[in-house]
């Protein structure tokens, strides 16, 4: 009896082309909704960390009975003690660190330097610029301050640990370094919008100067001072360190590092490379040195930014939002509750 044979039979060329170009488009299809799930995951942390923050602040208020603030008080070596962060970090589960910094041997500390930590690695607990631990504790990285959406950990020449939130000093008059980006066009950028925060920079040790909650140096405010409603006023907005130079060269915990305010709209373009994007404008418009406008909140997050409310809630605000509306969230005190935005 004949056997018979089976014939097996393999792809051909074409069918194979097929295959891989269906595989392709799969991939093509899924590809964009996995990173929109990343990023989904990036932006639900990023608001988780404002909301700790507000938790620790509200903890700060009650047993200080007023927001944390900058320094001390005036400019002067005694009175760097590090920034808002920096007293924090007993309420948000970073007692030792601050238990560990010495307040008071302050030898040698400046603007850009926080206390020494005893807790710095080396010879006598000393590491860092100039063998200190104020170094150290600058350098130290802070997941919980930290935006997932941006990537990078330090920047700047120092090499300082950065953060990606700030407290608000709300409209207040930000004054461009040496009259630069002064042009008609962009001549309301400076702040001072609603007329409540008249001191330049916010260096103000008095709340009648200070449009938002904090000042740059030693004044927070009072729950009582916060007169529009902690659900309309902007105490924490999110930032990017590169786009700063002060937020960028002196990281998380510096007396001199996220005085910011909201004179600048959402996510106006002040990061490297944004002047050559915009010919038309005035490049030092775009500069990160341009305190008007780079100390102002901006985000990775697609149209948008995350602010922590003075009521301990976190809101996307659009960075469409109408400037005057922006203006009144960053203001305590105008007297116009904002509740639709």
């Amino acid at each position: 009896m004949e056997r018979s044979r089976m014939r097996l039979r393999g792809f051909t060329l074409i069918e194979l082309l097929v295959v891989i170009a269906i595989i392709a488009i799969l991939i093509a299809l899924l590809l964009p909704a996995v990173q929109q799930a990343r990023e989904a995951a990036r932006r639900t942390q990023c608001k988780n960390n404002l909301k700790q923050l507000g938790l620790a602040v509200h903890n700060y208020i009650d047993n200080s009975q007023m927001l944390p603030s900058g320094f001390n008080s005036s400019w002067g070596a005694p009175n760097y003690k590090g920034n808002q962060f920096v007293y924090l970090l007993p309420f948000r589960d970073q007692a030792p660190l601050y238990k560990s910094l010495d307040f008071t041997n302050l030898a040698g500390i400046d603007w850009w330097r926080v206390p020494k930590s005893n807790l710095a690695p080396g010879t006598g607990g000393n590491a860092g610029f100039d063998n200190d631990g104020a170094s150290w504790v600058a350098r130290k990285q802070m997941s919980a301050l930290r935006c997932p959406s941006y990537s990078q950990t330090t920047v700047g020449s120092w090499d300082m640990a950065n953060s990606n939130y700030a407290f608000s000093m709300g409209a207040q008059q930000m004054d461009s370094p040496h009259g630069a980006c002064q042009t008609t066009q962009f001549s309301w950028y400076p702040g001072g919008f609603l007329g409540d925060g008249p001191w330049g920079h916010g260096n103000a040790l008095r709340g009648d100067w200070v449009s938002g909650v904090v000042s740059r140096q030693g004044w927070g405010a009072k729950i009582a001072e916060i007169s529009d409603g902690l659900s309309s006023t902007i105490m924490i907005g999110e930032t990017l360190p590169a786009c700063s130079d002060h937020n960028r060269d002196y990281g998380w915990s510096t007396p001199n590092s996220v005085w910011f305010a909201t004179n600048a709209p959402i996510n106006y373009p002040t990061c490297p490379g944004d002047a050559a994007k915009f010919p038309s404008d005035p490049p030092q418009c775009h500069d990160p040195n341009n305190w008007t406008l780079s100390m102002g909140y901006k985000s990775k997050h697609k149209g948008g930014a995350h602010f922590l409310m003075s009521d301990g809630a976190v809101r996307m605000i659009s960075d469409t939002v109408s400037y005057r509306t922006y203006q009144q969230l960053g203001s305590r005190r105008d007297g116009k509750a904002v509740t639709e935005f």
